[in-house]
């Protein structure tokens, strides 16, 4: 597991163009859309031979500042940022693998949902493994909101994409959450990956490829009503103490919001910008 830095500043290199950090380039023809290796090195501030050695996982182990410096030259938020932080510690061996779901916190999440009795809400674990819901949200999910189904899945499949055309949102932002929450480590998380990639192969991986990486903002998303349509909601994610679990709750919104008009995230993101999928 020593490639993840460089799987993830390969791919987010990719997704930064010359413009974006004011690179001057010709006007001859380019290879690659992104940033090459040499041109990030350099608004990173550092040597390329060094910078070619940590994107191909040569046994480097980079510094906290190196860290930030690539941060800002990929123009990542915070929490991608800390995403790379959190990666690093994993190539060096430096964070231990804990338990996905503590038993008695799990036991402690089912207690908490009580507190939410008038809306729908889910507890997931750091897979997006559903580790219990209230009535509300199975009801609106037709009984595949249920505890041993995956977000991410559910995201992703046939009925979800059928409900409405703004499932890559969803499905953007439940994998956005897995690849943030999640440890490359954990069996779990692997057969997540490989059974949403067997099912729906290009149009997950045109998501999960772009390495994205978040916790759960407040997002606006289709959810079904529950009677074969869909209405639009807020999905708010508030973390468990320090258990690794989050509460997401679902709020009903009035479809004037001109954050849902615009197409624009509740966290100010560009929502399935720049995602060409297929239904």
């Amino acid at each position: 597991m020593g490639d993840l830095v460089g799987a993830y500043l390969r791919a987010r290199r990719a997704m930064v163009r010359p413009e974006d950090v004011e690179l001057q380039v010709g006007l001859g023809w380019r290879r690659v859309a992104g940033l090459r290796r040499e041109e990030l090195a350099d608004v990173a501030g550092m040597s390329r031979e060094y910078y070619t050695r940590l994107e191909q996982g040569q046994s480097v182990q980079p510094s906290q500042q190196v860290l930030r410096s690539l941060a800002r030259a990929l123009l990542l938020d915070t929490d991608g940022t800390r995403h790379l932080m959190r990666l690093a510690r994993i190539d060096a061996g430096e964070e231990e693998l804990v338990p996905a779901r503590p038993a008695a916190v799990t036991r402690a999440a089912s207690a908490l949902l009580g507190s939410v009795p008038s809306t729908p809400a889910v507890v997931v674990d750091r897979n997006q493994d559903i580790v219990v819901a209230n009535s509300l949200a199975r009801r609106i999910g037709h009984d595949r909101v249920t505890p041993s189904r995956n977000l991410v899945q559910l995201a992703f499949g046939s009925v979800y994409r059928r409900l409405t055309p703004r499932w890559v949102r969803a499905a953007a932002w439940a994998a956005a959450a897995l690849r943030f929450y999640g440890d490359p480590r954990d069996a779990r998380y692997g057969e997540v990956l490989a059974d949403v990639r067997a099912a729906h192969g290009e149009r997950f991986d045109a998501i999960w490829d772009r390495q994205e990486a978040h916790g759960f903002r407040l997002t606006a998303v289709d959810v079904p009503d529950g009677e074969g349509e869909t209405r639009k909601a807020l999905v708010q994610g508030l973390e468990i103490s320090a258990s690794g679990l989050h509460l997401l709750v679902c709020h009903a919104v009035e479809s004037s919001d001109h954050e849902l008009q615009d197409g624009r995230g509740a966290d100010g993101s560009e929502g399935d910008a720049g995602l060409d999928l297929v239904a």
